[in-house]
């Protein structure tokens, strides 16, 4: 996407430390759009090391297949509010990878 001769200036790279760790359980079922029971079993199941039940009472399943999917619904909108911070015109050329 940079290489090309009309291509964007700057490149903003984040990294949001702790999401899948971390990220409140109130919030995602608040304002995620599914079946809350569902999402609600998902996110409380935790998981099980060399016999041990492990709670979890925050982040999402480590390598569930649910947890990126969380991750873009819980970060819906940020785009918008880079756009906001960040005001392009017509000459600047933008491209968004996520």
């Amino acid at each position: 996407m940079l290489s090309k001769r009309n291509s964007a200036q700057w490149v903003l790279e984040g990294d949001i430390k702790s999401c899948f760790d971390r990220i409140s359980h109130d919030w995602l079922l608040e304002h995620v759009p599914t079946d809350k029971l569902v999402l609600r079993k998902w996110l409380k199941a935790g998981y099980i090391e060399k016999t041990v039940y492990h709670s979890s009472d925050e982040g999402t399943p480590q390598g569930g297949i649910i947890s990126p999917v969380l991750a873009n619904l819980a970060l819906d909108g940020l785009e918008k509010e880079i756009h906001n911070l960040f005001p392009t015109d017509k000459k600047t050329r933008e491209a968004l990878v996520n």
